[in-house]
């Protein structure tokens, strides 16, 4: 029997990726388990309801720089201020590229958690990438995420500050719960925005908060969904 021995050092090549480069073997897929956290006042220590939160995961290149959001899901707090955040997935990372090593991937820290209630400042999170120190263009981290929030007791600051100070808060949360199409895994979020939009120029001249005109049902010819799915959670 002869061996080529070219199609000999192929396969080779070949098995070494598929053992060392697991997401060879199939698509890059991420799914989130659900959790709960309670959500109190930072002065009195009181629970707080009708506080809306979402939970954004995010996706990172190989260098632990943030590449664009993947998922999002939303909930508010009950009469007790305990959140009850869904899971969800599987579902798969979508490849920009055929290089396995190209792949987007989610980071360490997951997910950014973000909590809205008037008179409150905005609570948000941004997790830090700190997968770029392992150097190991392989690694994707567990498939299943378990958020580090679970179980934990958030505290929300009132706001007592400047009407601006207060309305910074809150573009920095729309700048990433409303980004492209995610506002419609957040219609809650999204309508908070809106109405503190209408509220607050009342109290002044500009705001950077959008209106519902500015909600795009399509991005890049995607269609996002329905506006009417915001426009229920509006104040009349």
């Amino acid at each position: 029997m002869v061996i080529n021995k070219g199609a000999a050092s192929a396969c080779i090549l070949i098995g070494f990726l598929w053992l060392g480069f697991p997401g060879l073997a199939g698509a890059l897929t991420y799914s989130a388990l659900p959790f709960q956290l309670k959500v109190v006042d930072a002065d009195t220590g009181a629970p707080l309801p009708g506080v809306v939160a979402n939970a954004i995961w995010r996706l990172e290149d190989r260098s632990g720089h943030h590449v664009g959001h993947f998922f999002a899901t939303e909930a508010v707090t009950d009469e007790k201020g305990v959140l009850q955040m869904p899971g969800w997935g599987p579902l798969e990372v979508p490849r920009e590229s055929g290089d396995y090593l190209n792949q987007a991937r989610f980071d360490p820290n997951q997910p950014i958690l973000q909590l809205y209630k008037e008179g409150y400042l905005f609570f948000t999170n941004v997790p830090s990438s700190e997968s770029a120190y392992l150097k190991d263009p392989s690694w994707t981290g567990d498939s299943r995420r378990h958020a580090q929030w679970d179980n934990q007791v958030l505290r929300l600051e009132p706001s007592k500050g400047s009407v601006r100070v207060y309305m910074n808060y809150l573009v920095s949360g729309q700048n990433r719960s409303a980004a492209g199409c995610l506002w419609a895994k957040t219609p809650r979020m999204t309508a908070a925005f809106i109405n503190e939009h209408e509220r607050l120029k009342k109290l002044v001249k500009y705001t950077d908060l959008i209106t519902l005109d500015q909600v795009p049902e399509y991005v890049r010819g995607e269609y996002c969904g329905s506006k009417d799915i915001v426009r229920q959670y509006l104040k009349p």
